[in-house]
């Protein structure tokens, strides 16, 4: 998907969505910042892939934690 993420085409760098839950998005800039550096290749392509599935992960369990909060104060 994205292999040797430390090149990629000027069109995938930036401000590009990678990921979006419930109005939430997560940016590859943001993602970059947190890359190892020196990363490259296979090993740049299983970090991004762990980075992004962690990141929805996350994002998806917040909103149902959100959603259960909300309906026992009802």
């Amino acid at each position: 998907m994205l292999a040797a993420c430390r090149e990629l085409p000027s069109y995938f760098q930036g401000n590009e969505p990678l990921a979006r839950v419930n109005g939430h998005t997560l940016y590859l800039h943001e993602v970059e910042r947190s890359a190892p550096e020196g990363i490259s290749g296979d090993d740049s392509a299983a970090f991004y892939r762990l980075f992004i599935d962690r990141w929805v992960n996350r994002r998806l369990k917040l909103t149902e934690a959100e959603r259960l909060f909300s309906a026992s104060e009802s």
